[in-house]
Order: C-alpha cells, then structure tokens, then sequence
C-alpha cells in the first residue's frame, strides 16, 4: 500500500526524506513502527507509518498527504490488516478553504457500493472531514482495498495537480487548527501512539515529520 502511493505521487512530484533520527523505527514490547517523512517539493508533506505486531498477524499503515503550499485538503489513509479482517479508511480532511470538485469520489464511492461499509463511532473530527471519505471492511480483502486505494490517491492527485498555490501562512494556520486539536483530544491512532511510546514522542512525531508543522 505504501509503496504504490509512493510510486502514484512521484510520477509528478519529487520526494526528499527528511531525516527522523530516532523517530523513525520505534520497537515497544510485541510493536514495531517503521516510519518515513518526505517532503514533496513545491507542495507539502507525505508521511508514512507501518505498525507490525504480533508476528505481522496484526498490522497498520497510515499516510498522510498535507498539501502545504496547495489549495487542497490534506489526505490520510489508514489500512489495518489483523488476522483475516481487513479494514480500509479514505478521508480527506478539511485544511482548505477552497472547494474542488469531489464528484469523481462519487463515481468511485457508487463503484464499490458492493463492498462493506466500515462504520467507526462518532469523533470529533467527524465534522472536518470531506464528503469524499470512504470506509470499507472486508475478510481478506487487501487485494481489493489496494485496487480501491489507488484509484481513490490518483483522484486525489489529479486534484492536486489542478488545484492553485495558496498563501503559505493562512494553510498552516488551518492545518495548524486541525492538528492542535488532534493533539488535545486525540484519535484512535493517536492514543495507542501515546500509550506505547509517550506523549512527547508522539506530538514531535505528529509536528514535526506527520504534518510539518511548528513545535
């Protein structure tokens, strides 16, 4: 999954990793996270995390894509694969003030209409995402929710490519609204995060190399 969206957003964009010295493979007991951070030139930031965990009978990749100097949301995808059950989130959220056309996640959304909804209790952050998010459950369903997510980031990039540059400060200060509030009120990803290696690490890790944003 990571390597396919990585290899989506370089046929347009150029990536440079950013060093994440300790931060980028955490070991805690039966977890191992295995992170990377790049930026994308001239737009923002792309952030990998894989969480493996019970012999790789249990693992979880996030990415997010945080269009800095673009008049787009950020994107964030979250795959969790334990045992046999495969869980798959899509979700763009709200770091814009501009709309875009969503119609084509639509399409997309009607295409796998077939597929398990994914149903996660209420969160704060229900009320920032966009109308393009999608979630899908399933049993051994990978190969299928790759498919899915490569054609949920190509639309995504599209968008990307059409969307105009932006005035810097005025996206951080938005992004910088929504990741305050993650860091206060937390997330599911979030939360395991803080129990496993600390609060510190986590918020560096979310600042720093998730969103590259200010301390």
């Amino acid at each position: 999954m990571i390597n396919t969206i990585k290899q989506i957003i370089e046929k347009d964009y150029v990536l440079k990793e950013r060093d994440m010295g300790d931060l980028q493979e955490i070991h805690k007991g039966m977890y191992h996270f295995y992170n990377h951070s790049y930026s994308i030139i001239g737009v923002g930031s792309f952030f990998t995390m894989e969480m493996r965990a019970m012999l790789g009978l249990m693992k979880m990749q996030t990415i997010v894509i945080s269009p800095q100097y673009k008049e787009l949301d950020f994107c964030n995808v979250d795959a969790i694969h334990a045992l046999s059950n495969d869980t798959l989130m899509l979700e763009m959220y709200r770091s814009s003030n501009q709309s875009c056309d969503l119609s084509e996640f639509d399409e997309l959304r009607n295409k796998v209409k077939n597929l398990t909804d994914y149903e996660s209790a209420p969160r704060w952050y229900d009320s920032y995402k966009r109308s393009s998010c999608i979630a899908k459950k399933g049993v051994r369903a990978k190969r299928i929710h790759q498919e899915l997510t490569k054609q949920y980031i190509n639309i995504y990039i599209d968008l990307l490519k059409k969307a105009p540059y932006c005035d810097y400060s005025e996206k951080q200060q938005l992004t910088n609204d929504y990741v305050s509030k993650l860091i206060e009120n937390g997330g599911a990803a979030v939360d395991s995060l803080v129990k496993m290696i600390g609060r510190e690490p986590t918020v560096q890790l979310i600042n720093r190399f998730m969103f590259n944003v200010k301390d």
